[in-house]
């Protein structure tokens, strides 16, 4: 099921020419079925995220949530987290919340690309503890990879392959261009090995982010020839993922759409089109 996140109209949004009430109307004229609402700083007034559900389910879209910057390595984040879970909340039950694990360690130390023997294990606490508060709440928690390489980069280090095999409850919002972004992971893997992890662990993976990579670098639109192509994006909608549409920021409104319904047409297009 293709949804998109919000996230690409922020720099739209911050220039004045559409709000995310245009947004969530857009997402209904469009037809889609669902899409994440990204308040990356949990500053939506909680009237705001309410007035955004009523919208949206008059629509037929379902809106999902999600946040930036967890840090479950930092106990001075869990009243940040806490909030968002109750943010989620007024969406609904059967709400996904998706965040982040603790990639702001990776990424703000350079001698770093993975986590030590001693985080994986604060990690699987706070994972558990986190998955359990969500459950309470009736909410799905989905957790994406952010600066954490695809697995064990060399030495002591450990990647996402190793810390789901530490965490039984850890169910993943699975972004690809993630792991293959050679600007943005110090450890970025191929699109084969991005396809195995796939097959791996797919049971493990109700969520996916879809940009497109070439050559390491992230794509503005969906190609045909990226490092992996839209077939790979396809056959996760065949497995019934929640797929969402996760392209950069573009400098206007409208082509914020264009970028968007082009990416769905790509998905869309049967094999062989």
């Amino acid at each position: 099921m293709i949804g998109f996140t919000s996230r690409t109209f922020a720099a739209a949004i911050a220039k004045g020419e559409l709000s995310l009430r245009d947004a969530v109307a857009w997402a209904v004229a469009e037809r889609f079925p669902w899409l994440e609402l990204r308040d990356g700083a949990l500053e939506l007034p909680d009237g705001e995220i309410e007035e955004l559900r009523a919208l949206a389910s008059r629509g037929g879209v379902r809106l999902h949530f999600a946040w930036d910057g967890t840090n479950l390595l930092d106990p001075e984040d869990r009243s940040r987290f806490e909030k968002g879970l109750r943010r989620a909340g007024l969406l609904g039950p059967g709400t996904y919340v998706r965040v982040t694990i603790a990639g702001r360690a990776i990424r703000d130390s350079a001698a770093k690309r993975g986590y030590s023997a001693g985080e994986v294990a604060r990690l699987k606490d706070g994972i558990e503890r986190s998955v359990r508060l969500a459950e309470e709440r009736g909410l799905r928690l989905v957790f994406e990879n952010s600066h954490e390489p695809l697995a064990a980069p060399g030495g002591a280090e450990a990647g996402m392959r190793e810390l789901l095999a530490a965490v039984a409850n850890l169910e993943l919002a699975f972004d690809p261009g993630n792991f293959m972004d050679r600007l943005h992971n110090r450890a970025p893997c191929s699109g084969p090995e991005v396809s195995a992890f796939y097959r791996e662990n797919s049971g493990r993976i109700p969520y996916v982010h879809v940009k497109m990579t070439k050559d390491g670098i992230v794509q503005p639109w969906l190609i045909p020839d990226g490092d992996v192509g839209p077939a790979f994006y396809r056959g996760m909608i065949q497995d019934g993922k929640l797929v969402c549409i996760e392209l950069p920021e573009a400098e206007d409104a409208d082509s914020c759409k264009r970028r968007i319904l082009d990416a769905r047409r790509m998905l869309e297009e049967p094999p062989g089109a």
